[in-house]
């Protein structure tokens, strides 16, 4: 069966197209460093949630920025569904540095970020 619903997309994936856009339309770029929000929602026809700020920098040949992003293992209003809860207590293996596997099981892209938090992933 078909859903009608948006399919979310990632952090990474949205910066990906937004910056893509900026660089070839000179006019985009002026309108997501002037209001983000509003261009972010026409662009993927998306509300950004309330509360949520967002703040683009262009950098310069002379200057870059780096983003510290939140620490997901410092974010107390994560909660994670009962299913994601099961897949990761029920059957995660370890796996890399931190011992944790991540990307296997039965989750899905969404459910692999949320719990990597990649809390980008926003819908209508």
């Amino acid at each position: 069966m078909e859903s009608n619903a948006p399919e979310r997309v990632s952090r990474k994936q949205m910066e990906a197209e937004l910056i893509d856009k900026a660089w070839r339309e000179p006019e985009f770029l002026q309108a997501l460093t002037a209001d983000p929000t509003s261009a972010i929602e026409r662009e993927f026809g998306v509300a950004v949630p309330p509360g949520v700020k967002i703040t683009v920098v262009e950098e310069s040949p002379g200057q870059i920025f780096l983003v510290v992003p939140v620490n997901p293992f410092d974010n107390a209003d994560l909660e994670l569904t009962d299913d994601e809860l099961e897949v990761v207590a029920g059957g995660a293996q370890g796996g890399g540095k931190s011992g944790v596997n991540l990307g296997g099981g039965d989750l899905d892209p969404t459910q692999r970020a949320r719990i990597a938090g990649d809390r980008f992933p926003f819908g209508p």
